[in-house]
Order: structure tokens, then sequence, then C-alpha cells
């Protein structure tokens, strides 16, 4: 099970010292700010979702990790993405979920339905 075990900025703070990069230079890595990294760096603003893919690019990590969830640090594999409400998706989930919301609703009540159903099955 994926959890939270740390935060952003503990995680970024880490990144840059383990990667040995300077604001200066992430900041030219990035095109961001010094300024706005200074700002992740102190935990006084979070990254909205683009300039954390551009972070954990520049700094070659996993933008989950840097998240501080219990992820390796180690980038993501191309059929692993962030979902909107920001849990780790597989491709094939994915596919699954956009497959669901192109049904009728009224199909999707009735597979809502039966999940619930089988949710709560001794």
């Amino acid at each position: 099970m994926i959890e939270r075990v740390s935060n952003f900025k503990e995680r970024f703070n880490q990144a840059l010292e383990i990667k040995n990069i300077k604001a200066v230079e992430l900041s030219r890595k990035t095109g961001l700010s010094e300024a706005k990294i200074s700002q992740y760096r102190s935990g006084f603003s979070k990254p909205k979702e683009d300039n954390l893919m551009v972070i954990a690019h520049a700094l070659d990590v996993n933008p989950v990790w840097l998240m501080g969830l219990n992820v390796p640090m180690e980038p993501m594999s191309d059929d692993l993405s962030i979902a909107d409400d920001g849990t780790v998706i597989s491709a094939e989930d994915r596919e699954l979920l956009n497959r669901f919301h192109r049904i009728r609703p009224s199909t999707r009540e009735t597979i809502d339905l039966l999940i619930e159903a089988d949710l709560h099955k001794p």
C-alpha cells in the first residue's frame, strides 16, 4: 500500500542534496525562478503538478516519491502515471477508468452497485 511517509519540502531538499544540485542550477534546468525554488525548499509553497513533473525530471526522481509517498526514488516506469487525485495508477487501470467514463450513466450506476455489493460480501 502506498502511504505518505514524508512531505514535499523534506523530499525536495533530500533530492537536491543527494543529486548535489544547487538552486541556481535547478533554476537553469527547469526554467523556474530561484525565488520559486526557495519557496519550495522552505515549505512556503508546493509546486502544482506541471512544475512537480518538471522538477522530478530535472532531478531524475520519481514525482510520487518527491510528493512524500513510500515508493522508490527512481523515476517511474512509463506504464505508471499520477491520477488527478494524486494516486499512482497503471496504464491498464487508466484505460479501464477511461472505458468506464465512456459508458452510459445508467450502466455506470449498475456497475457501481455491483462493485458495492461485491465489496460487502463475506
